[in-house]
């Protein structure tokens, strides 16, 4: 054995017998109340008639719960609280828990739903606590065309089957944008949507902090279920983004059988406190699953725009698609 090699023998020997075990007494963290709401504005309104697919519903609602940290599940699922919901600077409604619903409901029907610049603000009172936060519907950008021809076409990655879609818009010039596109299915309950994962090779957002690198081994990598984009580069422009989502399929040795599918996609215009809230919690999320001793992680603190809590009042209008797939079956 070569000399050097004793010597890293040696060394490692002395550095084990060096060693110490340190107990660290971090100061003990206490809940905050935890806020997780969306409020969007009605659908479209369509004419019905033979084939129609009306727009989906998408329900405004609040949840709420105890939590040290904005990135973790809330420990409780607060039922008893008192959420005073204000728009334009009028209290609207005062809104107890919903136990059908499982959680608080904002608005009640499509009709109730607010509409581009209204001014929205909520404050919820829980035993001795009060949090509050507020916003200002942003404008909707309406979807121009969505190129669905090679739903079909497909790649596999892992264990997940992609397809391929196209969706492109008009970006409004005389504003600062912030946008999220997500691919669902229909929930099975209260009108949920059932956000499918997705992925893309845009620069303009796979080029942000926020989107997950090849380099990642974190799992939530493979969670990503909406892609999150700003107009800093397009801005007063038309544009497409080309993305990749996961979808259903048994696959045999020469084919690929595709059930009935409906796919319903949407093209979210978010407040940039929304916008800020999800990007650095993802941002939060890869960096904790990175290897520390390739340096590739930061300290990263996760936004909030609940005074005196934890949590995210997001606000955004949004225009929806929805298309009917059928049956079919690929040869490979």
């Amino acid at each position: 054995m070569k000399e050097s090699n004793y010597f890293i023998i040696l060394l490692y020997l002395a550095l084990l017998s060096c060693s110490k075990e340190i107990e660290i007494d971090l100061e003990k963290v206490e809940p905050r109340l935890v806020v997780r709401s969306e409020i969007t504005n009605k659908p479209d309104t369509v004419a019905p008639g033979p084939g129609t697919i009306f727009p989906q519903y998408i329900p405004a609602k609040l949840e709420l719960g105890l939590s040290s940290s904005v990135t973790d599940d809330p420990t409780e699922n607060i039922v008893d609280a008192k959420v005073v919901l204000k728009k334009n600077n009028f209290v609207y409604d005062t809104i107890y828990y919903n136990s059908t619903k499982e959680y608080y409901e904002l608005f009640e029907t499509p009709d109730d739903l607010p509409e581009p610049g209204d001014d929205l603000s909520l404050e919820v009172i829980y035993n001795n606590e009060k949090v509050s936060s507020s916003a200002k519907m942003p404008s909707k950008v309406d979807i121009i065309s969505i190129d669905t021809s090679i739903y079909y076409s497909h790649y596999i990655e892992g264990t997940g089957m992609f397809s391929e879609g196209t969706l492109t818009f008009q970006d409004p010039g005389s504003e600062e944008n912030y946008y999220e596109l997500m691919v669902c299915s229909s929930g099975l309950y209260n009108g949920e949507l059932n956000p499918l994962r997705i992925k893309t090779d845009e620069t303009f957002i796979t080029g942000e902090k926020h989107y997950p690198s090849e380099i990642n081994t974190n799992q939530y990598v493979f969670d990503q279920k909406s892609l999150l984009f700003t107009d800093k580069t397009f801005n007063g422009e038309k544009k497409s983004v080309r993305f990749y989502f996961i979808i259903g399929g048994y696959k045999h040795s020469n084919t690929i059988d595709f059930g009935h599918k409906t796919r319903i996609y949407l093209l979210r215009n978010v407040t940039k406190e929304y916008y800020m809230f999800k990007t650095s919690k993802r941002t939060y999320l890869l960096n904790s699953g990175e290897n520390f001793l390739m340096g590739a992680s930061e300290p990263q603190n996760v936004y909030t725009n609940i005074k005196d809590g934890l949590g995210s009042f997001g606000v955004y209008t949004h225009d929806q698609e929805i298309y009917f797939f059928p049956k079919r079956t690929i040869q490979l």
